[in-house]
């Protein structure tokens, strides 16, 4: 059956006139590699820590790309050249795995980011894809090759930043909630606690049994923010603006002042248990002190928060929500058992 030159399938028989076959192009795969993981590089920089997946990603797409434009063959219709696009996957592959495969080497607990390297080889192949465009419209015209090249290079780039972005700000917010919703929960046990303490009674008996449940409370307040404290760091480093920054380091010593008051009371309730009230009036004093302390850093996180009107509204939303998750939280004294350890008398 005679055909014309530029159909794909013979009109009789429907049989396509191309075989699609995989054949590795070894150099244009090692040079995609060797680029795409410099791109994965300055974009892990760029983005900064934490964020190894989306950098690979865009050094795999981007890798991808460079494999498939390397692997252009120009005896063969780019049209029907499924070839660039799979080397383009295996490129992404490969680059998925030295990268994340370094990454884990250094940071030993991050090895279940090796489970995504599967998916590099779909990037790879996506960028494969764009590279054979690319390829399409170098057979046709080369001067729209370029700009059309470094517009999807580009995009792909600001899509990992939006992405890295995104994860970034989850992160901060994570941190921040749990800094604010142990410390709501320590007000709702200190309600509790406090009035134990300050209940006058000349019954020794029921001030040791008074001193033993406040005691406990105190204990639990503690433990839990003591939990808080860790997330400090978390919250700076993932803070992506200053204000986020100064906000994070001024919760942070605000979060140390509230758990040196609770310490101070625990020492004293104990001393006080154990027949010491000398001592242990001491350490009241010391927790008296603080208060002060602990108040001046409540008014200077207001005013950093108050620096930027849309830092405030955020700070507004995220203490009305950490307050409600406190409250549930108490009434199901369980999930605060689960997340906090000890229980809560």
């Amino acid at each position: 059956m005679e055909n014309p030159d530029d159909v794909k399938f013979c009109r009789k028989c429907g049989k396509s006139f191309y075989l699609v076959t995989f054949k590795p192009y070894w150099l244009s795969i090692g040079l995609g590699i060797v680029l795409g993981l410099l791109i994965t590089s300055i974009s892990y920089k760029l983005l900064g820590n934490d964020v190894i997946l989306f950098a690979t990603f865009v050094g795999a797409v981007a890798g991808g790309g460079i494999t498939a434009v390397m692997a252009y063959n120009k005896n063969v219709m780019a049209d029907y050249d499924c070839n660039p696009s799979l080397n383009g996957a295996f490129s992404g592959f490969i680059t998925g795995i030295i990268a994340l495969t370094s990454f884990v080497s250094t940071n030993p607990d991050a090895y279940i980011a090796l489970a995504n390297v599967i998916s590099y080889a779909i990037w790879g192949f996506v960028g494969g894809t764009v590279g054979t465009v690319a390829n399409l419209i170098r057979a046709k015209n080369i001067k729209w090759m370029i700009p059309f090249t470094a517009v999807i290079l580009l995009t792909v780039v600001g899509i990992g930043c939006v992405i890295a972005q995104n994860n970034t700000n989850g992160a901060y917010e994570t941190a921040y909630d749990n800094h604010l919703v142990p410390l709501y929960f320590d007000d709702l046990i200190q309600a509790e606690a406090d009035p134990l303490l300050n209940t006058s009674t000349s019954d020794h008996a029921v001030r040791i049994s008074n001193l033993k449940k406040a005691d406990t409370k105190y204990q639990r307040m503690v433990n839990i923010t003591q939990t808080a404290q860790l997330w400090n760091k978390e919250m700076i480093e993932s803070g992506s603006s200053s204000i986020e920054k100064e906000y994070a380091q001024a919760l942070g010593k605000y979060v140390d002042l509230r758990y040196n008051y609770y310490n101070e009371m625990e020492l004293g309730i104990e001393l006080e248990i154990n027949g010491n009230r000398v001592e242990a009036e001491k350490h009241y004093k010391n927790a008296e002190n603080l208060k002060p302390e602990i108040q001046n850093q409540e008014t200077v996180l207001i005013e950093i928060a108050n620096k930027n009107p849309k830092f405030k509204q955020y700070t507004d939303k995220r203490t009305s929500i950490s307050k409600k998750s406190a409250e549930n939280a108490k009434q199901k004294s369980e999930l605060m058992t689960s997340t906090f350890g000890g229980p809560d008398s």
